[in-house]
């Protein structure tokens, strides 16, 4: 992995980057924003840029695709006693945006301070905040995002770039600052009209163009792989859980950890990761306990078959993927012979 700190402190050539060299000469005009740092780095696949501002553009190196990914993180918080979600049986039509096909499917709902039960998790709090980013720095070959403390939470970020063709990793941190539930969401994607897109995902029911009717999360559980994405103009982009929080082990609905969804708070698609989902296991916090999370920034260009199938081999290590061919019946009998 190559980087480079385009603030450097005076006095120190960068060793790797020539065009570094023109700005030694303005150094002392830079001296007063050193502590915004601007960090510049790539893998054989992806470079990754952050501005002094905080946003992180994500290019795939061959296809020079691209896409800008900001550090916004939302917090969903209760008291220490909320009730607990539950599971609800939905017909498909209810959700799907299509004619009813007579398929049920299974959603949680929750219903904070007595509220109508709900499958907004949006709404499975009686609170939510939007950390507020203060700054970032670059510390060896990360970069830590820090955030304004808040009377419930204290929230920080780091992202790094792994040698190889791996994607970008989003590692969050949080300490509970008083006693109760939370539930934290990344809100950092790409966002876009759904008539914009050409193509989206969420598991396991919302695809092509099927986007959901209300703000309805895919638990752990239900997600074959634990992203959800959204494509246009050729490329995708989206977000996906880190293999390291998915351990093997075989999660339920109750052991479900994270989720994703596809529709944010103001009814745009936007690809968003959850954890953990709000009464679920880990979002019980005491002060001072913390909660963290690892998932994956992805931008791509092609179509969504080859996206998902470079997540699948590439970062979840699938072997002999299955693929479908047109052939007679007569020429797959001919195979099970051989």
């Amino acid at each position: 992995m190559s980087f480079y700190n385009n603030m450097l402190p005076i006095g120190v050539l960068p060793s790797k980057s020539f065009r570094k060299l023109a700005a030694i000469a303005f150094l002392p005009l830079l001296v007063p924003v050193l502590a915004a740092v601007e960090a510049d780095f790539e893998n054989d696949r992806y470079r990754v840029q952050v501005s002094t501002e905080g946003s992180i553009t994500i290019t795939e190196i061959d296809s020079a695709y691209s896409k800008v990914f900001e550090p916004n993180f939302q917090v969903i918080y209760h008291t220490s006693s909320p009730a607990l979600p539950n599971p609800a049986l939905v017909q498909t039509a209810e959700v799907y945006g299509a004619a009813d096909t007579g398929m049920n499917y299974r959603v949680a709902q929750w219903n904070p301070s007595n509220k109508p039960a709900s499958r907004n998790f949006w709404e499975s709090g009686s609170d939510r905040f939007h950390a507020v980013y203060s700054s970032h720095s670059l510390e060896g070959d990360e970069v830590h995002f820090q955030f304004e403390s808040h009377s419930h939470f204290q929230l920080s970020a780091v992202l790094k770039l792994a040698d190889g063709q791996i994607e970008p990793e989003m590692r969050f941190h949080l300490t509970a600052q008083t006693a109760g539930r939370f539930s934290v969401v990344y809100t950092g994607a790409p966002e876009s009209e759904v008539a914009d897109l050409d193509w989206l995902w969420q598991p396991m029911l919302w695809n092509g163009l099927r986007f959901p009717v209300e703000p309805i999360i895919s638990l752990e559980f239900q997600t074959s792989l634990p992203t959800v994405l959204a494509g246009s103009d050729g490329g995708l982009w989206g977000v996906i859980a880190d293999p390291s929080e998915m351990p093997f082990r075989v999660p339920t609905f109750t052991r479900s950890r994270f989720g994703v969804a596809i529709r944010n708070a103001d009814g745009l698609a936007q690809p968003v990761i959850v954890s953990p989902a709000m009464g679920f296991p880990g979002s019980l916090r005491q002060v001072g306990q913390t909660h963290q999370f690892s998932f994956r920034l992805f931008a791509f260009a092609g179509d969504h078959y080859d996206a998902y199938r470079r997540l699948a081999t590439g970062l979840y290590g699938f072997r002999d993927y299955r693929e479908n061919y047109y052939g007679t019946i007569n020429n797959t009998l001919d195979n099970l012979d051989e």
